[in-house]
């Protein structure tokens, strides 16, 4: 008895909310503002900073950003550890 009442409960509360979550748009549909600033993020997703002064005391950043600093032709990647000036070489 107790089987068949957990199966009646799933099973109305799968009907009751399956109809609710609405598909996302078709790209077409979308604004041309949204699809450009998606597109953007898409396209620079994975391009880091280089600068060329060492960033550690000089640049503030968030915890975890990455930046290449180039000495002179030879490169070397930090990552922020405190979300202020301290970054740390690897």
């Amino acid at each position: 008895m107790k089987i068949l009442i957990l199966i009646l409960v799933l099973l109305f509360n799968t009907q009751a909310y399956g109809g609710q979550i609405s598909s996302p748009p078709p790209l077409k549909d979308m604004p041309v503002s949204l699809q450009h600033y998606l597109k953007q993020l898409y396209n620079n997703f994975y391009i880091l900073e280089v600068v060329t002064t060492a960033p550690n005391g000089s640049k503030n950043g968030n915890k975890g950003q990455m930046v290449i600093y180039n000495n002179s032709g030879t490169f070397s990647l930090w990552v922020n550890t405190t979300s202020s000036t301290v970054w740390q070489q690897i």
